[in-house]
């Protein structure tokens, strides 16, 4: 498979006036024969400046669940920003709508995600691409 084939058809950055084609994470094949592209938003001068907005957001925020609301007290120290994960609640990672993030600690994330069963959607909401539109391996 080519990179230029998959870069053809690559989304734009998501930030308004732009226009630059944004890079993927992964490409994998599916069982019938199309491959699934895990595209990134931004461009990566978009991606550096969001991150260290992120970042902050982050660090600002802590773990939502020191109220216990899921069950049990979170008891974490944050020091750092890469102890956080921001958890989709709907369990979508492609809604990034303000009112399904939060900010949950590395432990609190993981036993919400099996808790709640998100680990099941993590290939659900995938962009599916025919093969036509890809050389052959």
């Amino acid at each position: 498979m080519s990179k230029s084939v998959i870069n053809n058809y690559a989304p734009r950055c998501a930030y308004d006036g732009c226009g630059t084609r944004v890079g993927y994470h992964s490409v994998e094949k599916t069982l019938d024969d199309e491959f699934s592209v895990n595209w990134k938003n931004c461009c990566e001068s978009h991606r550096n400046e969001r991150k260290f907005e992120v970042e902050n957001w982050k660090l600002k925020a802590g773990c939502v669940n020191v109220d216990a609301r899921y069950g049990f007290k979170c008891t974490a120290t944050i020091l750092y920003p890469e102890q956080l994960d921001i958890n989709h609640i709907d369990g979508n990672r492609n809604n990034n709508d303000a009112t399904n993030k939060e900010i949950l600690c590395k432990n609190c994330h993981a036993h919400v995600t099996i808790e709640h069963k998100h680990h099941l959607n993590r290939y659900v909401y995938t962009t599916h691409l025919p093969k036509e539109l890809f050389e052959t391996i």
